[in-house]
């Protein structure tokens, strides 16, 4: 087994976990295409997108997926985390 293994399952988990949080928001009308809230936010809401914005739109993405040995465009997964559910 890859010795890097568990830090690249972790960081896979990370990066599903805020594309779904995101996606979420977006369908829930919580957040823009850039992250921002579209109105105030509840309590709950808030803590649920408190760090998508620093994670998609201030290098984190890129730093996950460089540190996990991606070789994926981040800005494919950020069109596709501003996607709503349908």
């Amino acid at each position: 087994m890859d010795e890097n293994y568990p830090v690249r399952d972790l960081l896979d988990a990370v990066i599903k976990m805020a594309v779904h949080d995101r996606r979420k928001a977006v369908t829930d009308g919580l957040l823009d295409e850039n992250c921002n809230p579209i109105r105030r936010l509840k309590r709950g809401e808030a803590e649920m997108v408190a760090n998508l914005q620093s994670f998609f739109d201030e290098d984190g993405l890129e730093i996950a997926l460089e540190l996990a040995g991606y070789r994926v465009s981040a800005a494919k997964i950020r069109r596709r985390s501003n996607e709503p559910y349908d």
